[in-house]
């Protein structure tokens, strides 16, 4: 009985550390934006946008650029209390359509192109509407280092604020620190599916049924069930519109962590909303 049980429990093992291989695997062409918000509820609160691709951060010289996870532009305003780096925004000039193909080789060696949107080109690349370039998004960095080479780089208190806020260290009790990312699991097979995954301080903010407004953007979850369905969270298509309310953020709101119905005045830049129930949640209760 005892070695039944003592094998019961190795197989036990196996599957929970195959489960978790899986649910860990790594995820190709990664987008990740991740938002910081500093010094929170003080007079010198900021927040501070950083923007990558597969790891590298996207070159603040693009200026503004429209990829899989949202539109973005860049604010170059360095001060504790402002909004920093890659901003989350809507509106951005979209591409016309050229009416030419596009071919290997006629561009950068395919690696971006000037004017509006050729026919053939990979969905992978990007519009860049400062520059109304066309980029493949693993060139975006060679793209900024030749063609926007006389463009200077933003000062060096920004850098070390992008620096900051596109680290994987865990935030101090002073900042909030939300991060999605966007990829591809098994890339190349016939699993190949979409991941996005919302974190808060670190921590993956589970995606059950509905939506959620952040600090970062509006998402909704999407919980597909073969390997190469949509699985986790995933931004709308527009952000998630809130009505204020007259009444004040009180000591018993922050202590409950929620309450329901409109915006009240002083509620932390942190708490989210989730539409389907009205609700204002401090973070830490939606993980």
């Amino acid at each position: 009985m005892n070695c039944r049980r003592a094998l019961a429990a190795i197989g036990l093992i196996f599957l929970v550390a195959a489960w978790s291989s899986s649910s860990a695997q790594d995820l190709a062409d990664v987008w990740r934006y991740s938002g910081t918000i500093s010094n929170r509820e003080t007079r010198s609160e900021g927040f501070i946008g950083a923007l990558s691709y597969d790891g590298k951060p996207v070159p603040a010289k693009v200026g503004q650029i429209l990829t899989p996870i949202g539109e973005y532009e860049f604010v170059a305003e360095a001060k504790l209390w402002s909004v920093s780096g890659w901003k989350k925004t809507s509106g951005l000039a979209k591409s016309s359509k050229s009416g030419q193909n596009f071919e290997a080789g006629q561009e950068s060696g395919t690696h971006w192109y000037k004017g509006g949107w050729r026919r053939g080109t990979p969905g992978s690349w990007l519009y860049l509407p400062s520059q109304q370039v066309w980029v493949d998004p693993h060139s975006l960095n060679a793209y900024a280092e030749t063609e926007l080479k006389d463009i200077a780089e933003p000062g060096s208190l920004m850098a070390s604020f992008l620096k900051e806020a596109g680290s994987q260290q865990q935030a101090d009790t002073s900042s909030a620190v939300f991060t999605y990312e966007l990829g591809t699991s098994a890339k190349g097979s016939k699993s190949a599916g979409e991941r996005g995954v919302l974190t808060y301080n670190g921590r993956p903010i589970p995606a059950g049924a509905g939506s959620l407004k952040t600090p970062i953007g509006s998402f909704t979850s999407a919980s597909g069930t073969l390997p190469w369905e949509p699985q986790g969270w995933f931004p709308t298509e527009e952000e998630i519109k809130v009505e204020d309310s007259v009444a004040s953020f009180r000591q018993a709101d922050r202590e409950h962590g929620s309450y329901i119905g409109r915006r009240k005045a002083g509620t932390p830049t942190e708490w989210c909303y989730i539409p389907e129930t009205k609700t204002w949640s401090e973070p830490e209760r939606l993980q």
